[in-house]
């Protein structure tokens, strides 16, 4: 069985900041984001991060950092909500040209 790919936005994106910022997460997919990261320990300081993603990829919270933790079906809502939420925002950004 081939494994889903995770969406590009994965590197990028915390678990926390996709529950909660993002539209078209269901419940079950929020109460998940957040079990996965429940038990993380931060390791380092905002203060030693040049930016959120860097403070992000060093603590371990993004997507993609837990993606085989993830079900199949998780993995697939996952890159539905990236996708749905890339393509509104370049709407809102470019109007219907895009």
């Amino acid at each position: 069985m081939e494994i889903t790919q995770p969406h590009w936005e994965a590197e990028y994106t915390s678990c926390d900041q996709l529950a909660e910022g993002y539209d078209g997460v269901s419940r079950e997919l929020y109460k998940r984001l957040w079990e996965v990261i429940a038990d993380l320990k931060e390791t380092v300081p905002p203060e030693n991060c040049g930016s959120w993603h860097e403070y992000n990829e060093c603590n371990g919270t993004l997507v993609s950092d837990h993606w085989e933790f993830f079900t199949e079906d998780e993995r697939a809502e996952i890159n539905e909500v990236f996708g749905i939420n890339s393509r509104a925002w370049a709407i809102a950004e470019h109007g219907d040209q895009f």
